[in-house]
């Protein structure tokens, strides 16, 4: 049932996948797993408070599973629900300290609550894990434009695109701090090369 559930999600036959990833738990309610897919399942379409119930049911009779409660956090960020999303971040450190992911995504939620020196400690953790570097770089130069720092941002920038030279976000807020800044020339390169790539 649970190969049917993962199939059924697999080719985007939700209800379905969450009818029997519901069956499953029904039958299994103690198997931590099924749970974990049903809230996959339910956020994939979009109900984001069943999703959380789910993986909170999960998490309860799996507490120490370091991914489930980072993937925990991402539903809980998504519902707006960001200091509940900060705590399952942590938590999910507080087990797998070297879990880059969980760092980005503590990060992202610092930034969305505005608590911004958090954020760039959270992303700068994360690089330090080898995280995704043009996305981490990307998020860093957010961050410093938002407090005013468009050198800072620039340079960040720079850097994720140096990280990688396809990445078009990257391409597209520097062009945008520089339009900013009122360098009008290398602005337009910029966002041009965004275009182009995407």
């Amino acid at each position: 049932l649970l190969r049917f559930s993962h199939a059924l999600r697999g080719d985007g036959r939700l209800d379905e996948a969450i009818s029997c990833h519901t069956r499953v738990t029904a039958l299994h309610p103690r198997r931590a797993d099924g749970w974990f897919d049903l809230g996959l399942a339910q956020q994939a379409h979009g109900d984001l408070g069943a999703a959380a119930r789910a993986l909170g049911a999960g998490l309860r009779l799996r507490p120490a599973d370091a991914g489930r409660l980072t993937a925990y956090g991402v539903v809980l960020q998504q519902a707006e629900r960001l200091d509940e999303a900060r705590d399952a971040y942590r938590r999910s450190i507080a087990r797998s300290p070297g879990a880059a992911d969980a760092h980005f995504n503590l990060g992202t939620a610092h930034e969305a609550a505005g608590d911004f020196d958090l954020a760039l400690a959270a992303y700068r953790a994360a690089l330090d894990r080898d995280y995704d570097e043009a996305r981490v770089h990307n998020n860093i130069g957010g961050v410093l434009s938002a407090q005013g720092d468009v050198d800072g941002s620039i340079a960040a920038y720079r850097e994720a695109v140096d990280a990688d030279a396809a990445f078009a976000d990257g391409w597209y807020n520097w062009g945008n701090v520089l339009l900013a800044a009122g360098r009008l020339g290398e602005a337009d390169a910029h966002l041009r090369r965004a275009l182009k790539i995407e």
